[in-house]
């Protein structure tokens, strides 16, 4: 996955862009303070709180660890609390700022992991594929959702006959950039008619 990501990738030199790799450390607490900012509503609380240790017991570990921030098993979150925690998103969102003083753009996969074939039971649980139950296959996606930047997934080919993307990002309310970036690939690489056989 990692060179089919990069070939997609290499087309923005094609389009004449200056590129290379950026060693961007993510800060250990990134997850949690995101989850506390975005998972405080009442309306998630509520959902949150309807499920039984059963269904949690479902969830992949990364998930898990997430949700069980704010399950209503646990302390209730103080005013206080939430308080900080939006402090805590803005200090990353200042970090974010710093990034992207020195890039227009950051590049990564949409997901840290393959898509599998779905299994024979759609619904058998809990869900067969070790991949997805440890990890959080979502955690590129989650660093635009948390600090609220601007990001586009595009096709970036097949592995193992399954798609896979990459996700164009750029700082807050740069949308068009993204898409100017999106539609360069686009036109070097054209995906709309692009399909694994199997899948037609």
């Amino acid at each position: 996955m990692t060179k089919r990501i990069h070939d997609t990738f290499s087309l923005f030199e094609q389009a004449g862009a200056l590129i290379g790799d950026a060693d961007i450390r993510i800060p250990e607490d990134f997850m949690e303070i995101g989850t506390k900012t975005i998972m405080m509503s009442k309306d998630r609380l509520a959902v949150l709180g309807e499920m039984t240790a059963e269904k949690m017991g479902l969830l992949n570990p990364a998930t898990r660890k997430m949700m069980g921030i704010t399950h209503a098993g646990a302390a209730p979150t103080t005013k206080e609390e939430k308080i900080e925690a939006l402090r805590e998103r803005k200090n990353l969102k200042l970090w974010a700022d710093g990034i992207f003083e020195t890039y227009d753009l950051l590049c990564t996969p949409t997901l840290n992991i393959i898509s599998p074939l779905r299994p024979e039971d759609p619904f058998e649980m809990p869900y067969p594929y070790q991949a997805y139950r440890e990890t959080s296959s979502s955690a590129f996606t989650s660093f635009a959702n948390i600090l609220g930047l601007t990001a586009i997934s595009i096709p970036a080919g097949f592995v193992n006959g399954m798609p896979v993307g990459l996700q164009i990002l750029a700082n807050r309310f740069n949308d068009e950039l993204v898409f100017r970036a999106a539609r360069a690939i686009e036109k070097l690489a054209p995906w709309h008619d692009t399909h694994q056989p199997q899948f037609l």
